[in-house]
Formats: structure tokens, sequence, C-alpha cells
């Protein structure tokens, strides 16, 4: 378990979900805020000027100051150890921002209530991702590029038995360190069943992996 600070970044114009976000901060001793803007350029300013980067970045893609489907690029493309999730007004405005090829490492809406943002501001960093069964169920059920394809069989012929064993283990959030105790095998081998399977699946990342999963109903997933 993580005991050290969790260092936020967040870029939005919205007052009030940054008024929310500074409330949860006051009261959570583990989260602190680095720096809050809604401006990209300021915010450039500020990360080339640091050698310390964030844990995770906020990022409200309904922001009309800043492109936040593009940032939220960004830190996938350059600042990789940097976690991101993107705010967003409702779940259908990740259906047309483009950004529901899960660029960013977890969703969160500003309705969200303060338990369930800290919470996901804790499992992101912890577990480098988190998804909410409700949401991943969401994207698939409204998005129509994700047509189910009811065919488990072939579908599972695409991964081995311990690969399977991995993804299932991916889904239920566990850390590649916990897989690897689980499993009985070496970090590093763990790591390579998960690259594997991002490539053969065409993944650009462990999320992307969660969706193929769950668009082809090959686990049952369980983030609980």
């Amino acid at each position: 378990m993580r005991k050290e600070k969790i260092h936020l970044i967040l870029i939005d114009d919205d007052l009030s979900f940054k008024e929310k976000i500074s409330l949860i901060a006051q009261h959570e001793e583990t989260i602190k805020i680095l720096f809050e803007t809604s401006n990209e350029s300021e915010l450039i300013e500020y990360l080339n000027s640091k050698s310390k980067l964030p844990d995770i970045v906020l990022i409200g893609i309904n922001s009309t100051a800043i492109n936040g489907i593009e940032l939220t690029k960004l830190f996938r493309n350059n600042y990789p150890s940097v976690k991101t999730i993107a705010i967003s007004l409702k779940l259908e405005d990740t259906l047309t921002s483009n950004i529901y090829l899960f660029d960013a490492d977890s969703y969160l809406t500003k309705s969200d209530s303060n338990e369930e943002i800290l919470q996901t501001i804790k499992l992101v960093a912890e577990k480098g991702f988190y998804y909410k069964e409700s949401f991943i169920k969401f994207i698939r059920d409204n998005h129509p590029k994700f047509t189910l394809i009811n065919n488990k069989e072939s579908q599972s012929s695409l991964f081995t038995k311990r690969e399977l064993q991995v993804l299932d283990l991916i889904c239920k959030q566990k850390t590649t360190q916990e897989i690897s105790k689980q499993l009985f095998l070496s970090p590093r081998t763990v790591d390579g069943h998960r690259n594997n399977m991002m490539l053969k699946t065409g993944s650009k990342n462990v999320a992307g992996l969660i969706v193929y999963i769950f668009q082809n109903n090959l686990l049952d997933i369980n983030n609980n």
C-alpha cells in the first residue's frame, strides 16, 4: 500500500470542480495539489521548470479554454510515468470527445462523489489505472465500434492458458507484483505475458487490453 503523498495537478476551468478537489485534498493527508491552472501554456511551463513530475494529472475534457483530449495524449506520449484521469461532465461526453479509446488511465465525472473521486485517485496511484466496470460497460453498450463478438472460444484461442490467468488478474486491478505472487511468476514474466497480449490484440496500453476483453466477452470482469 502506498504511504507517501500523491501529488496532483489539476487543469480545468470549472471553479466549482476545482473547489471540490481542493476540499478533498484538505481532508485527505495523502493528497497534495502541486499546481492548478486552466491554461495549457502555464501547464507546459510548469512541467518544464520542475525536476519532479506529479503522480497524477486531472484533466477536464469539457474545458473551453484547453484541449483536454490532446493534453491527455501529450501525457501518454511524453510523460508516461504520469497517470492521467480524464474528467467529464457526464459519461456521454466520452462518446463525442474521441477519448473513448482509453488514452487516460481513469475516467471520472464531475458529479461523482468525493469518496468516488478519492478512491479513484488512490487506485490509479497504487495500480497505475482504474476503470469501473460500469464505465467500460457504458462505453461498450453505447459506442458503435464496440460490437460484441460472441465467439469466446475462437477469441480465447488468441491467448495461452497462462496468459488468460494473467488477464483475469489484470481485469481485477491486480498489480504486476500481486500477479507475480499469486501465480508464482517473476514480475518480468508477468510483464512479458501482458505485453504479448497487447501485441496480439493491437492494444496501446493495459486499458485498451481490458476493453478488448470486455468487448469480446472473454472474461467475467469484476473490478471489486
